[in-house]
């Protein structure tokens, strides 16, 4: 997995490698057609990290959601009694016997 921090540094380098390519071609060093050329490439190569960095938001942010889901279930867990009506004492209660078979005797 690759993190936030690696992510923006890419972009960085992306950026600045635009940037430099851009003053090559204002100097003539590269013509317009290689600039063009490449500059598409590497603006399509920084969406594809954005979109790598909105992944990773949205995935944290899902970790936070269920974090807090389960802190209020546990903080709420006394208070959520069971229905009146429920017969909470059925619960079948077996054993469990290992004799070179595992055997279960229902009661």
């Amino acid at each position: 997995m690759t993190s936030r921090k690696q992510l923006n540094e890419a972009i960085e380098r992306l950026e600045g490698r635009l940037d430099k390519m851009y003053e090559d071609r204002l100097d003539g060093v590269i013509t317009d057609e290689y600039y063009k050329r490449k500059a598409d490439d590497y603006k399509r190569e920084k969406r594809s990290i954005l979109k790598q960095l909105e992944n990773l938001e949205d995935r944290v942010d899902n970790y936070y959601e269920v974090g807090l889901e389960i802190h209020r279930l546990a903080f709420n867990a006394r208070e959520d009694k069971p229905h009146p009506k429920k017969n909470v004492s059925y619960c079948p209660v077996f054993s469990l016997i290992w004799n070179s078979r595992l055997n279960a005797k229902y009661t």
